[in-house]
């Protein structure tokens, strides 16, 4: 299965659901790259990856971005998120242990390019609009190193 990694926070927001009600939309519907999905992606399903490092955009203005029902679902995760990166940011030995980063945290469909969208999560060039994430539980999240771009991954259980 292919892969594609994500720094943090976004690897938890392309994979946290906007309305636990609705299994179809994420909190951020779309992924920023500065390159084009390539053909062979539209419409697959793939694993996220969460990278070593973090975007460490301040918690006030990412909480911007949503409404308060989704900052009082998700704020708990990111604020244990933040604190474990500032506290471990140089150990990744460590940061892969914590089920937050260096890991496959979930999977979700890419269904669409885009060059324009209305999230105020989108900043371009190029979005990858996603649907149907699943949040793998902490316990389930696969370590795994990240690559650029897709990479495949080997998702084979071994007994």
């Amino acid at each position: 299965m292919k892969a594609l990694s994500v720094q943090q926070p976004w690897a938890l927001l392309l994979l946290t659901l906007a309305d636990p009600a609705d299994p179809i939309k994420p909190l951020k519907p779309v992924e920023n790259r500065t390159w084009e999905l390539p053909a062979n992606m539209y419409g697959q399903r793939v694993l996220i990856h969460a990278g070593l490092k973090m975007d460490t955009i301040p918690m006030a203005d990412l909480e911007e971005f949503m409404t308060p029902e989704q900052r009082n679902r998700i704020q708990p995760d990111l604020l244990q998120m933040y604190y474990y990166y500032l506290a471990n940011e140089k150990d990744n030995a460590a940061l892969r242990r914590s089920g937050w980063f260096g890991c496959i945290m979930g999977e979700t469909d890419i269904v669409a390019q885009v060059t324009s969208h209305p999230s105020p999560f989108f900043s371009g060039p190029y979005g990858f609009l996603t649907r149907r994430p699943v949040l793998y539980p902490a316990d389930k999240r696969i370590p795994c190193r990240g690559q650029l771009g897709f990479f495949d991954v080997n998702l084979e259980v071994k007994s």
